[in-house]
């Protein structure tokens, strides 16, 4: 092990100053082991000096000078608890209870974009149900007959048996109440499984996935579709969007 301070050197300056005494006096073999106990001594002075040092500056580093010279410990700051009752941001859309608002991405709330708790817990007999409670339960003719006489239009829902989004959208959309009753005031609502009934209209109107909803005025014109699953906030825009718009109305000279 070398050491090149200047007072190391010193130290060995004066040691080689008593050998020249001792060799002078004929001792130089003990001297020999003397001086050999000593560097052996030096080396294990200095390797706990440094892990002395080397012990304090770690200290240094990890709780500040202060601290390690007996000084008061480093402030903690409280961490930032989240209050679920804070008033929202003025441009954030009003919340209602019982759903959950996701997220666009950007940090903007997505308002079409919502989980809806009423419905999670619904059991499947329970979906079919609130589904059936509006929608029509006669044929395919008897469908289109109904929208002739009552000037109202009508959806057709394909779907399947074994389709997983047909049942997350009979659930989260045609489940949930403000669907419920905007579709059964406005529109016939009928669902095809082409696998077991009517598979010409599936032919038709060129349905090759599933689940796919054909919006059709009281003519049977179709006016628009969607393909695949939708949230009942996007599908309630659609279902808006595809509404016949009533006709002005002019008033005759007689009231």
């Amino acid at each position: 092990m070398m050491y090149n301070s200047k007072h190391t050197k010193c130290c060995y300056g004066k040691v080689y100053d008593l050998y020249l005494m001792v060799a002078s006096l004929g001792l130089t073999n003990n001297f020999y082991l003397i001086l050999s106990n000593m560097k052996t001594l030096f080396s294990i002075v200095s390797i706990v000096v440094i892990c002395i040092l080397s012990s304090s500056l770690q200290g240094l580093a990890q709780n500040g000078i202060g601290r390690t010279f007996g000084g008061p410990p480093p402030k903690k700051t409280a961490p930032v608890q989240f209050d679920p009752n804070a008033v929202p941001k003025a441009d954030e859309p009003p919340k209602k209870d019982g759903y959950i608002y996701l997220d666009k991405g950007d940090g903007e709330p997505a308002e079409e974009q919502t989980i809806d708790l009423t419905t999670a817990s619904l059991t499947k007999k329970q979906v079919e149900k609130r589904m059936k409670s509006y929608f029509y339960k006669g044929n395919y003719n008897g469908l289109t007959a109904a929208a002739k006489d009552n000037n109202k239009p009508y959806v057709l829902v394909f779907y399947t048996d074994w389709c997983r989004v047909c049942k997350q959208v009979d659930r989260e959309t045609f489940a949930n109440q403000e669907v419920m009753d905007y579709l059964g005031e406005n529109y016939f609502m009928h669902r095809i499984n082409p696998e077991k009934t009517n598979p010409e209209l599936a032919t038709k109107y060129k349905v090759e996935s599933f689940p796919v909803y054909l919006f059709f005025n009281a003519r049977g014109q179709e006016m628009g579709r969607i393909t695949g699953y939708m949230e009942k906030n996007t599908f309630l825009k659609m279902a808006k969007k595809y509404k016949p718009k009533v006709p002005n109305t002019t008033f005759s000279r007689f009231r």
